[in-house]
Parts: C-alpha cells; structure tokens; sequence
C-alpha cells in the first residue's frame, strides 16, 4: 500500500489536471454558446429590419410606378403643347428678325448722327476758342501799341504810311527787342542827364585806371611768383644733391658698409615730385625701404636725418628713442654718428640703450620713490669722468 500510495498521487493529480482542463473548457464552450446565441439574436433583429425595409421598398415603388404613369402623360400633353407653340413660334421668329434688322439700322444712323453731332460741337468749339484768342490778341497788340508808341488809341496806327522792312521777321524782332531793352535801361530821361553822364563817365575812367593799376599789380606778383618758384626749385636740387651725397656717405657708415641714394619719384600733372630712397645694405640686393626690416629701417631714417642736419645744421635735435631697435654692433656706429654731430649741433636723445648713455656728456634720469613722487635726476659726466 505505502508503494502504491505515490502512484495513486500521481494519478490523482494527473486527474485533477484533466478535471481543470475540462471545466475550462466547458468555461469555453459556454462563452462560444453565449456568443452564438448573441449572434443569432443580432442576426434575428437584422432580418426582421429588412423585412420591414424590403416592405417599405415595395409600398416605395408601387408609388413610383404610379408617378412614372402620370408623368408619362404629362409628358404627351406637354409634347402637344410644344408642338403648337413651335407652331406658332416660326412667324414670331421671322417678325423679331425683321424688328432686330430695323433696330440695327436705326442704330447706326444714330450713332452717325451722333458722330456728326460732336464733330458740329468741336468745330463751334474750337471756332468759339479762335474767337476768344483772337479777341484776347487783339487786346494784347492794343495794349501794346498804345504802350510802346504812346498813342491815345490803338487805331490811329492805321493811318499810318506802311514802310515794308526787308529784313527777316526773326530779325526785326530781335531788333525790337534789342531797342525795347536799351530803352528799358535808359529808363526816363530828365533835365539833369548830361550832369549823370558826366559824372558816370568820370567814375568809369577812376574805374578803368584802378583797373590798370591791379592788372600791373597782378602781373608783377606772377612774375615774382614764377621767380620765388624758380629760386625754391634752385635751392631744393642744390639742397637735394647735397643731402643726397652726404645721405650715401651716412649710410655707408652707419651700417658698415652698403650703399644708398635718394631720387625723386615723377608727380602727376600739376603737383609736386616725391622723395624715393633706394638702400642696399651690406649682403644684399637694392631694394625700396619698405622692403626693409625694422632696425634697417630705424637706421636708414637715422642716416637720412644726420645727413639733413649735416647740410643744414639746427641749434638742437631732439631724438626719441631711434636706437630702440638697433643692435649692439649698429649702436656702435651710431653713436659714432651722433659723437661727430655734436660738434655742430646740440642733441637731446631719449633713450634707454647703455651704448648710447655712455657717449652722453649730461644725463637726466626720471626715477620714483617709496612715496610714489617722481624725481628727476641730472649727471654731468663730463664733469664727473676723470681725465685720461
């Protein structure tokens, strides 16, 4: 029994399992039952609808049938009617034809009339307007004549004994232009006339001298210009030249060697020429001074300058700090330069390269402070230096 008791679970369990599979499935059946019967009930009351609408469709024709009926004989009497009224359309038509064809004519011989009508009425128009221009220029050469002949009235010119002028009617015009316009100038001519002439033709003659004497004027200050010119051009190309050599001969010693020279570049019509300098320092090819770097250039302009103040000296020169970019080697040769300058010019230079402080016979010197005060300092070193 105990051997048997684990199978008998088994068994048991397998049938409880079978059980619940069982009634779920009946659970399944019983929902597809209760489906189909939903179904079936949709299905009843679907059937019973059309019934009902298969009912109205019937009742629904019955009545077009009957309205088909009906109509088919309006239809019949309306053919008849249509047929008579066709009948008699045909004279209507023939007499609208007829009627249209005369209104057409009527038309256009109104339109002619009409047309003839307002050529009538520009013709009294533009005859109305030559009347009122030529009446309005009637007035005008009225006017005229009375104004410019002084006559009390104007038809008393027709009196007159007709000259014919053979010249032009453009020229006779001018000319009447011509004496209106002196006559308007003149203006009234009174007792005292020969006094203003007299006295204007003495203003004129003062007028004519004072004339005379600014055109001489003018003319010598030309002349004195043409010469101030001429000197100025003079004393530049000398003055230029002079610069020129001097400049070559500064270059070649500030930068040991090389050559330089200044030219002058072609200005356009009417203006000054311009200064070129062509430098080649020592290694290389000519080339502008733009081309150059910044210590060449610095010393190109340092050569240029000592060659200014060497063809024309100055009491003084002040140099702000031009060695800045030099080199110990160009330094040298600089202050060599300045050394040499010094004996004709007094040089104030700013500067803060040792080299060039040594060759100084003075120093100021600008220091601070503890308390933040500046305070200048002044060194004479000619002074202070021992003699050799």
């Amino acid at each position: 029994l105990s051997a048997a008791a684990p199978e008998i679970e088994r068994e048991t369990a397998e049938d409880g399992r079978r059980l619940a599979g069982l009634e779920e499935r009946v659970r399944g059946e019983r929902r597809r039952e209760a489906g189909l019967l939903s179904q079936e009930q949709a299905l009843a009351e679907e059937l019973t609808l059309r019934a009902e609408r298969s009912a109205t469709l019937d009742r629904e024709r019955e009545s077009l049938a009957k309205e088909h009926k009906r109509l088919c004989g309006d239809v019949a009497g309306s053919d008849a009617a249509l047929a008579a009224i066709t009948a008699e359309r045909e004279p209507l038509r023939a007499e609208a034809t007829g009627a249209e064809s005369a209104l057409r004519l009527l038309g256009e011989s109104l339109e002619t009339a009409r047309a003839v009508l307002v050529e009538e009425d520009r013709a009294r128009d533009h005859a109305g307007f030559s009347l009122e221009r030529a009446t309005q220029d009637l007035e005008i050469l009225r006017e005229r004549i009375i104004d410019d002949l002084d006559l009390p009235h104007a038809d008393d010119v027709l009196s007159w004994e007709i000259r014919v002028d053979p010249r032009p009617l453009a020229a006779r015009e001018a000319e009447i232009a011509r004496l209106r316009e002196r006559l308007r100038r003149v203006g009234y001519v009174g007792d005292d006339a020969v006094v203003d002439f007299e006295r204007e033709n003495a203003q004129q003659t003062y007028l004519r001298e004072q004339l005379a004497d600014v055109e001489g004027a003018a003319a010598a200050l030309r002349d004195l210009a043409a010469d101030l010119r001429r000197m100025m051009r003079e004393r530049f190309d000398e003055t230029f030249a002079l610069v020129a050599t001097v400049f070559a001969e500064a270059f070649a010693a500030l930068f040991g060697g090389g050559t330089a020279q200044l030219t002058l570049t072609t200005g356009d019509t009417g203006s000054e020429p311009g200064i070129e300098i062509i430098a080649q320092p020592p290694g290389k090819r000519l080339q502008n001074l733009a081309l150059l770097s910044g210590g060449e250039r610095a010393l190109t302009a340092a050569a240029l300058l000592f060659a200014i103040l060497k063809v024309n000296p100055v009491p003084f020169c002040l140099l702000d700090e031009v060695d800045a970019a030099l080199d110990e080697a160009n330094i040298i040769r600089f202050r060599e330069q300045l050394q040499e300058l010094a004996g004709q010019t007094q040089i104030i230079v700013v500067t803060h390269n040792r080299g060039t402080i040594e060759i100084a016979d003075t120093l100021y010197g600008v220091s601070m402070g503890a308390d933040g005060v500046s305070q200048v300092l002044s060194l004479r070193l000619s002074e202070s230096l021992p003699a050799d």
